[in-house]
């Protein structure tokens, strides 16, 4: 599509006429690609840790049955826009088309910010949570010093940090394949990861809460800590000696029970690479969120009743909090069936851990970048962005370009620390994720040649009308009002702890920066495109569905 231009020539809306991608993905891709994001078991493990250190008194099993409510919600208006605007780049792109280019803006660029560590955070989960746990669990059992040294050695700098560095240049390399052999990596990945879950949960029929303990005060002696003498101290602070607190349980279900869900709309992204994309996404992005309901329910109910619920979110608090120092590693679950489970089953306990958090970096890797090429095809980045392979059909320069930001993002975790890392840009996502409820919530009203032509092709259930507004309203509503309570859980105080403490006034800041920085962007392209051209370039671009 072209307009008028300075001296009469034609201007293209567009970078090019087509993306230059190619719609190679089905219904059992985008499936993968959404359990390959979730990661069950890694994050089962990562909310275990960081929940009851966050909500002391919260009970894992309700906060992840409570968190699959907003998934719920997340998949039902994201199937619907992403059957209606099925173009690379998500809700990204679908909200340039209803409420207009300064909003786009403003999502595009508080994902970026948001998930500007996405890849760095899986490679030092895989130093902190898998190899650690691994290497600690084969240095006691066998009696070897030297395993009990690389447990160490991979859980701080330099070393873990070069691991990460490794985990992330593998990342980009298997993200740059083109879709095809891609799609070939994670459907063998996924076969590996379901048959070492199945393991994982053959690894708790070794476990029994007499075995635990016994094992726990065998190893742990040697740190003098015994079982009792952490029971002890959790019992003298109420607040986390508790899993039945309601009020913890209730705020902790959005920013902690459905961030183990978060990233399987991700998919989305890649809607311009999908077949038959009004059928792939609904069943993708439900059966997605049912299976891993059912994956973290029975993990962490197994969970509790091997070790004990009190001792696994009381020792995670006192760990997180500096108050036992005397633990060398993370206190994850997978950690402590390795202290009873046979070897051989630890290590593929473990394989399932490492290769989880990998299928992470590299979905990451292919669905964010998108965000990137999108926005410059759009014209609001330099076309260079969009630059694809002409063999692979991969959009290889803007994964590069996140690949080399998550590089940046790892050094800030290990030279700054991951906990104020994260909590300093952790406003940003649901600020981001609240904008697409509005763009459900107006998509009727504001862009109705759209949402009617796809209604035919939905369930009657997922487009009637209910108390005389469409349901996708009603999700948008519900969308929005959920991302609104994450932001206030992270800024009400919980007992005596606030969530994001001493980092509020700059996670704030970070997030006001990030917004006005992306209207002030959008003006300035704006201004430079309408000199080069001639023409108000950008406001035609975004009215416009972007061609395949």
């Amino acid at each position: 599509m072209s307009t008028g231009g300075e001296g009469g020539g034609g201007v293209k809306l567009f970078i090019r006429e087509s993306t230059g991608l190619v719609r190679e993905l089905s219904f059992w891709d985008q499936l993968i690609i959404a359990l390959g994001i979730i990661n069950i078991t890694g994050g089962f493990v990562l909310t275990m840790i960081v929940a009851p250190f966050a909500f002391p008194g919260s009970n894992m099993i309700w906060v992840f049955v409570l968190g699959a409510i907003p998934a719920f919600v997340i998949a039902w208006v994201y199937a619907i826009l992403a059957s209606a605007i099925p173009r690379t780049g998500g809700d990204y792109t679908w909200t340039g088309r209803v409420l207009g280019p300064r909003w786009a803006s403003i999502l595009g660029w508080m994902y970026i910010l948001g998930t500007a560590g996405a890849v760095a955070s899986q490679a030092w989960y895989i130093t902190n949570f898998t190899l650690a746990q691994l290497f600690f669990n084969l240095g006691t059992r066998l009696n070897n010093s030297t395993y009990l040294t690389w447990s160490t050695i991979v859980s701080t700098s330099p070393g873990g940090f070069i691991i990460g560095l490794v985990v992330i240049i593998i990342t980009a390399l298997a993200g740059i394949f083109s879709l095809r052999i891609v799609k070939a990596i994670l459907r063998y990945s996924i076969i590996i990861y379901a048959i070492t879950f199945i393991l994982l949960l053959v690894g708790f029929a070794y476990v029994t809460p007499s075995s635990f303990i016994k094992a726990f005060d065998t190893i742990m002696s040697k740190y003098g800590v015994t079982y009792s003498s952490v029971m002890s101290v959790i019992k003298s602070n109420p607040a986390i000696a508790s899993t039945s607190n309601i009020a913890a349980t209730l705020m902790a279900a959005i920013p902690m029970g459905f961030i183990t869900y978060s990233g399987f709309n991700y998919g989305t992204y890649l809607a311009g690479e999908t077949r038959r994309p009004v059928e792939a996404f609904p069943r993708a992005l439900f059966v997605s969120v049912v299976i891993t309901l059912v994956g973290l329910a029975l993990l962490s109910g197994l969970s509790y009743w091997a070790f004990g619920g009190a001792f696994l979110g009381g020792l995670s608090y006192l760990f997180n909090t500096g108050k036992l120092s005397a633990l060398p590693v993370e206190p994850t679950p997978n950690l402590f069936i390795g202290f009873v489970a046979p070897l051989w089953l630890v290590v593929l306990i473990d394989i399932n851990l490492l290769l989880g958090f990998w299928l992470v970096a590299l979905t990451y890797t292919l669905t964010m970048p998108r965000i990137l090429f999108a926005m410059g095809f759009d014209r609001l980045l330099p076309e260079g962005i969009t630059k694809v392979s002409e063999r692979f059909h991969s959009p290889y320069y803007s994964i590069l370009v996140y690949i080399v930001i998550n590089a940046v993002y790892l050094a800030a975790i290990w030279y700054w620390g991951y906990m104020v890392t994260w909590l300093n840009t952790s406003l940003g996502m649901p600020v981001a994720w609240m904008i697409p409820g509005f763009t459900a919530l107006l998509i009727p009203f504001l862009r109705r040649d759209i949402y009617e032509k796809v209604k035919p092709y939905l369930p009657n259930w997922m487009t009637r009308r209910v108390l005389g507004l469409p349901s996708i309203s009603w999700g948008g509503i519900l969308l929005a009002a959920i991302w609104l309570a994450d932001i206030a859980f992270m800024l009400v105080p919980i007992s005596s702890y606030v969530y994001l403490g001493t980092s509020i006034p700059l996670a704030v800041g970070v997030v006001l920066v990030v917004a006005a920085g992306a209207v002030i962007y959008y003006e300035v392209r704006r201004w430079y495109l309408r000199r080069k051209y001639g023409i108000d370039l950008l406001p035609l671009t975004f009215r416009e569905i972007p061609p395949e």
